[in-house]
């Protein structure tokens, strides 16, 4: 059993953590300036564009960037990275197309005229995710961990850098969206430039037939993990577009706001240690270690990180949030007190999530997050369709969700732990 205090696993964790620590601050430092130059509505707008980016950017390469990390000879993961972004390319170009035959429908069906004028630049949108995820993952399985923070970094600072200068020129939800956009470019840029530098030797294993080959093997990406994928980004993303049925653009905008900063740990810590634990825990597990006891000290030591903060926004999130971002934002902080419960519950097993995916359990997790998700639509609509209004509603889906994670959490680990004791016995 290998222990997870390892140098080489805190140093990995560190360094993606100092990186999206710093990308996490320059958004969260932007926050009182777009905060003000933004309405909560334009922000609504924004974050229903985002929530759709984000969704079907997370499944533009049927999954089999996450694959990358998994074989042990290069020139497989090259082709597994060469067929994610010819899956990218198509997917992008199916949504456009998409858009092209339906946007009258679309329209209509939406029924939100700000947003519909903004359909053209999902697929754009949608392109940069993908390509994006798909180098990522390259740069997690060659541990180019300074790289990694880098990335995140342009892409926070270019993100927030032009959103202010187009909400200074007064470009509406516009200036949010090309905001993303920018941010997307410059970090995907980087990416790219970094697997030029370094890899660029491994083109040459590059084929269809390969390509094919590749698909083959990890087929249960797609044909599993893409729908686990949708059912996770529901929950986060999916949640606001969910919300856009039952709740105006301004509600909107303060909900995804409160939703957004509570994130900020999670994606500042919680997701820093997942990957770093996916990569390693998927070869250590090939060499017969039992991951959970590490597993478990990530989760308790997670737990302990964010008790202090989750029990101070209990108190003074509404101030907090009226403070910095100002007296049109205060709503936002107390529907930042009403989800904190979820949040912190969420940051604490985000590790677990992986798990599944390293003991090829893909399928059990998929339909337990379809549970999750139906709880969590129920949570939003029910609420909804009985007109209880916004806060009755975020105490339900609080509540719901919470009960899940925890189940999600003794689940993952009973089914971790049979399959460890039946391989021990093979």
């Amino acid at each position: 059993m290998r222990n997870y205090r390892q140098s080489e696993f805190t140093k990995s964790v560190v360094t993606l953590a100092s990186g999206s620590s710093i990308a996490q601050l320059i958004p969260f430092a932007a926050e009182p300036i777009l905060s003000r130059l933004f309405t909560p509505a334009e922000f609504g707008i924004f974050e229903i564009y985002a929530a759709v980016v984000l969704m079907l950017g997370a499944i533009a390469s049927a999954r089999y960037e996450m694959a990358i990390v998994l074989p042990k000879l290069e020139n497989k993961a090259t082709n597994l990275l060469g067929l994610s972004v010819v899956i990218v390319v198509i997917f992008a170009l199916f949504c456009t197309a998409f858009i092209l035959v339906s946007e009258n429908r679309l329209t209509v069906w939406i029924n939100n005229p700000e947003f519909s004028r903004y359909l053209y630049y999902i697929p754009i949108g949608i392109f940069l995710v993908g390509i994006n995820r798909s180098f990522l993952f390259w740069a997690l399985r060659q541990k180019y961990m300074k790289m990694m923070s880098l990335s995140r970094i342009l892409e926070s600072s270019g993100k927030a850098g032009s959103s202010i200068v187009f909400g200074i020129i007064r470009f509406s939800s516009f200036g949010l969206i090309l905001g993303q956009i920018i941010g997307l470019v410059v970090s995907t840029a980087l990416l790219i430039f970094s697997f030029l530098r370094f890899d660029r030797k491994n083109i040459r294993f590059l084929t269809w037939k390969h390509f094919l080959r590749q698909a083959k093997v990890y087929s249960e990406f797609p044909k599993i993990n893409v729908p686990i994928a949708i059912s996770e980004m529901i929950q986060i993303s999916g949640i606001i577009f969910i919300f856009s049925f039952f709740f105006d653009n301004t509600k909107i905008g303060e909900f995804s706001k409160a939703l957004r900063i509570m994130l900020i740990p999670l994606n500042l810590i919680g997701t820093s240690v997942a990957q770093v634990f996916y990569q390693k825990a998927s070869k250590d597990i090939l060499k017969g270690a039992d991951i959970s006891v590490g597993l478990k000290k990530i989760v308790r030591n997670l737990a302990f990180i964010a008790l202090p903060a989750f029990v101070l926004l209990l108190f003074i999130s509404p101030w907090l949030f009226g403070f910095v971002l100002g007296k049109d934002w205060v709503t936002a902080g107390e529907y930042a007190r009403i989800l904190a419960p979820w949040i912190f519950v969420k940051f604490f097993i985000t590790p677990v999530t992986v798990v599944p995916l390293i003991i090829n359990k893909q399928g059990e997790y998929f339909f337990i997050n379809v549970v999750g998700n139906i709880m969590m639509i129920a949570a939003v609509a029910i609420p909804g369709a009985f007109d209880m209004g916004i806060l009755p509603t975020l105490y339900i889906l609080t509540v719901s969700q919470v009960v899940f994670l925890l189940f999600l959490y003794i689940r993952v680990m009973s089914a971790y732990k049979h399959y460890y004791n039946f391989e021990r016995i093979k």
